[in-house]
């Protein structure tokens, strides 16, 4: 018994030190300057998926997830099903479910939302500090924090950008112009 005890314990904070929980930020500033502070602090490698860049971001901004929403904010369609004995799973995949607006496509707006920590924004109320989840016609979609807006639907966003070619993958700012994006989804941590 002690010895599973002590291995839970482990396993739990090995999940917290990986989750970046362990390493917060200086809690001084609004939400969204805590959460521009923490994206840009940012310790992960290039190449980590731009979606564990946003939770680890978040949950070192103060932000806390269930194990739910975080397979949501990660858009872990399996797990999702999973946990809540859904099915998701079209035989179309993702596409079929970003196309017809399925709720789980929004990611890190539906987990920031249900949870109570963040209010879904449209494109046009960006500012810095807001989370994105957008999509392209193929599905191939990104999410990222925004540091500035600098035009109407133009943001720099900080994220995980990675790319089929590894030599291009990195972490950090990149200029986005959201208009015409297939589906832009957008969250204001609280």
């Amino acid at each position: 018994m002690k010895t599973q005890l002590f291995g839970a314990a482990i396993t739990a904070l090995a999940i917290l030190a990986v989750s970046g929980a362990v390493a917060d930020v200086e809690r001084k500033g609004t939400p969204a300057q805590m959460v521009v502070r923490a994206a840009k602090e940012s310790k992960l490698k290039p190449g980590t998926p731009c979606t564990v860049f946003v939770e680890d971001t978040l949950r070192r901004a103060g932000y806390k997830f269930s194990e739910w929403d975080q397979a949501v904010l990660q858009i872990n369609l399996r797990k999702i099903e999973k946990l809540g004995e859904l099915k998701l799973l079209e035989p179309n995949g993702l596409k079929y479910l970003v196309d017809h607006n399925n709720p789980y496509t929004k990611g890190v707006v539906l987990a920031m939302t249900q949870s109570g920590q963040g209010r879904e924004v449209r494109a046009d109320e960006l500012k810095p500090g807001d989370v994105v989840q957008f999509w392209n016609q193929s599905a191939s979609g990104h999410t990222a924090i925004v540091v500035e807006v600098t035009s109407p639907g133009v943001v720099m966003m900080y994220g995980s950008h990675s790319y089929s070619n590894p030599e291009k993958a990195n972490v950090g700012p990149k200029e986005f112009d959201l208009n015409g994006k297939h589906k832009v989804y957008a969250v204001r941590p609280e």
